[in-house]
């Protein structure tokens, strides 16, 4: 029988941009998450870090945070899947703790990523992209702009009606956003706004894309102390290639990971009070997390309503520094359950 899996202690920096250095950042999170749960030891420590060769030009991160850390005997391990780098870290910590193995894990995820140019930035997160589409110049807002477009004709959409749709979303998040005190942008933004922005890649514009960001994030996990339950994980991969996948509008892993995580924790998804989505670009946030949470397009995207879809503004707002988009919005949700109101 699997053991529960408990939060013990959360801890996020600001997001935005830092002169602060990366192995400062994952210290910062860790040390907070470690105080809330009044350790000084665990058992393991889970790092979630995509691409510091690149970003930072540093390596073996996970010994020397646990060694910043005084976590000498703890077993250290980086963790790193593009995108979900921090979600993987937290499923690998979730599985070590349920399993009886280990008592008490420490979670931390994070990037420095403004250090360097918006194209250099934009050229090593396109190192993620199947080669086969990245050698005709893919990069992550063109393949989202992909998306955006066939969701747009999936739903019989003209451009303006898919421009109000994808300015919807923006107008939530940034609204959202700024009620979070970590996010890199703290002011909302309105309709006109969001049309008015220059272009980054047809339909998307500067707001339906993640702004380039410094962070981190960790969490405690425990099998004995703590206020929340982990209640279910899911994970399952499709093709890196987008163009190999059954269609652009359909992100099967998505849906397999959630119908794991859902079936663990013996809930269905009308039980589901608020979704926390990963969506760097624009395309992927249009799709919600669950059945009938969208209406209809952009019916899931009014700044404030019963679903709260993106609560904490999704990575539009907050920022996305790329290996803490786990425990990133998955400690800001924690938080708030923790500390409701």
């Amino acid at each position: 029988m699997p053991r529960p899996v408990l939060l013990a202690g959360a801890c996020l920096t600001p997001f935005g941009r830092t002169r602060h250095k990366l192995l400062d950042l994952l210290a910062q999170a860790a040390q907070g998450a470690l105080k809330e749960a009044g350790l000084q030891d665990v058992d393991a420590l889970y790092l979630g870090v995509m691409n510091a060769e690149e970003f930072t030009g540093e390596g073996n991160l996970a010994v020397a945070l646990a060694d910043r850390l005084g976590l000498g005997g703890a077993a250290s391990s980086r963790v790193e899947t593009a995108s979900s780098t921090g979600a993987g870290a937290l499923e690998g910590a979730f599985f070590a703790v349920a399993s009886g193995y280990l008592q008490n894990v420490l979670v931390v995820a994070g990037e420095k990523m403004t250090g360097l140019s918006t194209r250099a930035t934009t050229r090593i997160l396109a190192e993620v992209i199947a080669p086969s589409e990245r050698r005709y110049g893919a990069s992550m807002p063109a393949l989202a702009a992909l998306i955006a477009r066939a969701y747009g004709r999936a739903h019989n959409l003209s451009e303006d009606q898919l421009r109000d749709v994808l300015g919807a979303v923006a107008v939530k998040n940034h609204a959202r956003g700024a009620l979070n005190p970590f996010a890199q942008f703290q002011k909302p933004i309105s309709l006109e706004e969001h049309h008015a922005a220059r272009p980054v890649s047809d339909p998307l514009g500067l707001f339906d894309c993640a702004p380039i960001t410094d962070g981190a994030a960790a969490v405690v996990l425990s099998s004995r102390r703590g206020g929340v339950r982990l209640a279910g994980m899911g994970h399952a991969t499709d093709s890196a290639a987008v163009t190999r996948r059954q269609g652009l509008t359909r992100f099967n892993s998505t849906k397999e990971a959630a119908a794991q995580a859902y079936a663990m924790a013996k809930v269905n998804p009308q039980e589901v009070d608020f979704a926390e989505v990963g969506d760097r670009q624009r395309g992927p946030g249009l799709f919600p997390a669950r059945p009938g949470l969208a209406g209809g397009p952009g019916g899931a995207h009014r700044p404030r309503g019963p679903d709260a879809h993106q609560a904490l503004g999704g990575a539009q707002g907050p920022g996305a520094p790329c290996g803490g988009l786990g425990p990133g919005p998955g400690g800001g949700g924690l938080l708030a359950l923790d500390r409701p109101g």
